[in-house]
């Protein structure tokens, strides 16, 4: 029987309604004596959580962070406990080393399922802003907030991933084209995070310093109009991306335009206060350099002329 996302969704929300208790190098086994003293033999530092796990004892489960998907993979019958299968007895470091798919936390796609990570511990995403988590320190299952890539209530995760033994049965979210700098970002890390180069990453966004990235800054990823587009409509400067996606091809030039715009521009400025001198200052800024061509033209595209003038003001 496959085992999807769906199906760990379940899983997990069901081990929140019963309350699991949180015992480190648990999977899910009803609570008895004979668990937990076999555990504490196992891993004596959990002689300090004995008082605690036995409250656990005829009542309902014991399960760690990653033995939320584990019991899940080994999941028998409400009435049993799971069957160990060493193939899927990895820590949470290895099995978001082993993943496939990851990345950082604020790119984290609206797929029920995904595992969310931080080193030592992972959560399960339930879907729409809602995670459940087995935590430890005398908590247990506890349901967690994320909203807009940010953590407002639970662990602080930084990072999701595809876990390799679940079958995601949902459409693959597009790969993101760009990505806002959070505090502790590198260049580096960014890179490693969206599978590309440093090198590329400073070429697209015109970096001289990778050093000098900064907390809130907007990162293109690829070189595409279309990163270019929700850059510049992330920090404000155009009001609809999806408007000049669709409409960028009606000119030519109009996505060189964009794209060397974005290369340049990293906050929002002044609108000029006409369109010519919005060009002027895109000629002066090397982001175009035939002022003629744009002024005999920008009419053929409606809003072309405001777009002109704000981004004259931001370079």
């Amino acid at each position: 029987m496959n085992k999807t996302n769906k199906g760990l969704v379940a899983h997990c929300e069901n081990a929140l309604k019963e309350g699991w208790y949180y015992l480190w190098g648990t999977y899910a086994q009803k609570a008895t004596q004979s668990v937990i003293d076999s555990n504490i033999k196992q891993y004596p530092s959990n002689e300090a959580w004995r008082s605690y796990a036995s409250k656990a004892i005829g009542k309902t489960r014991v399960c760690d962070c990653y033995g939320l998907v584990k019991s899940y993979l080994w999941w028998v019958d409400d009435n049993s406990n799971p069957k160990y299968n060493n193939v899927h007895d990895h820590n949470t470091t290895e099995a978001y080393g082993a993943a496939n798919e990851k990345g950082p936390l604020a790119t984290l796609p609206e797929i029920p399922g995904i595992i969310m990570y931080m080193p030592g511990h992972v959560g399960i995403y339930i879907g729409s802003g809602r995670f459940i988590e087995c935590r430890g320190g005398g908590v247990g299952m506890y349901e967690g907030k994320i909203t807009t890539g940010k953590i407002t209530k639970g662990s602080k995760f930084t990072h999701w991933f595809k876990d390799i033994n679940i079958e995601y049965a949902t459409t693959t979210a597009a790969a993101p084209n760009t990505h806002r700098v959070v505090a502790g970002d590198t260049l580096s890390k960014i890179a490693l995070a969206y599978g590309t180069t440093i090198a590329s990453l400073k070429s697209i966004n015109g970096i001289a310093n990778p050093s000098l990235i900064k907390a809130g800054q907007i990162i293109m990823l690829n070189g595409s109009v279309e990163a270019a587009i929700e850059k510049l409509a992330a920090i404000g400067v155009i009001n609809s991306a999806a408007y000049w996606t669709a409409n960028y091809k009606n000119l030519a030039h109009m996505g060189t335009l964009l794209k060397n715009a974005a290369k340049v521009i990293n906050k929002k400025g002044i609108a000029k206060a006409t369109v010519e001198a919005g060009i002027n200052a895109l000629v002066s800024a090397g982001v175009i350099s035939d002022k003629d061509y744009w002024m005999s033209n920008y009419v053929k595209v409606t809003h072309l002329g405001n777009l002109l003038k704000a981004l004259g003001g931001c370079v």
